[in-house]
């Protein structure tokens, strides 16, 4: 009887904490962290003479959403359903303001994993013990004028990635519109999480 007893309660355990790291939970979660947008492993495909490390520093303050502005945070509310969202999108900043980007111009084809994913969210300081919120922009793509973007869902407790939603995006070479679909499409995807 004891050992019955001692398996329930391991499987009521393994099931909180299963559920605690999940989408769903993170949707019905009242805070949510915002990390940023991060364009540290983004690739620039076929854009020649028209992009160059300087013209990226120069595009990413509106690209990035940095700084956050109060309209900005009253959309992520509205959108993402929550009560209060911390901004903590320095670090982000940083990170894309620090990047030399003239190794990232390419015309290959190029793609983010689960696994590059991972490595991007493991370089981020996170302190607090509910979830977050990491754009990591995959590609602007030139000649088909389209982005890819991830919204990455993350525990922040331990840093793991919960999920992860690919954005693609034809912008019309008007590449902010990538990132104003993927706070659309990243709402919708947590929102309709099981």
């Amino acid at each position: 009887m004891k050992k019955q007893f001692v398996i329930i309660l391991a499987l009521i355990c393994c099931s909180l904490f299963t559920n605690a790291q999940s989408l769903k939970a993170m949707a019905e979660s009242e805070t949510m962290t915002w990390y940023g947008i991060d364009f540290t492993v983004a690739r620039f495909q076929n854009f020649g003479a028209y992009l160059s490390d300087k013209t990226v520093k120069t595009g990413l303050p509106r690209w990035s959403m940095h700084p956050f502005g109060a309209d900005d945070l009253a959309t992520f509310k509205k959108k993402y359903k929550k009560e209060k969202i911390t901004v903590a999108d320095a670090q982000a900043a940083a990170r894309n303001k620090e990047q030399d980007y003239t190794g990232q111009m390419t015309t290959s084809e190029y793609e983010l994993n689960m696994d590059s994913l991972k490595t991007v969210v493991a370089a981020y300081e996170m302190k607090g013990t509910g979830y977050g919120l990491l754009f990591i922009i995959e590609s602007f793509e030139y000649t088909k004028k389209k982005t890819n973007i991830w919204a990455v869902y993350i525990n922040e407790a331990d840093k793991t990635v919960i999920d992860a939603k690919k954005v693609t995006k034809e912008t019309f070479g008007d590449w902010f519109v990538g990132v104003t679909e993927t706070v659309q499409q990243g709402a919708k995807y947590m929102k309709n999480a099981k």
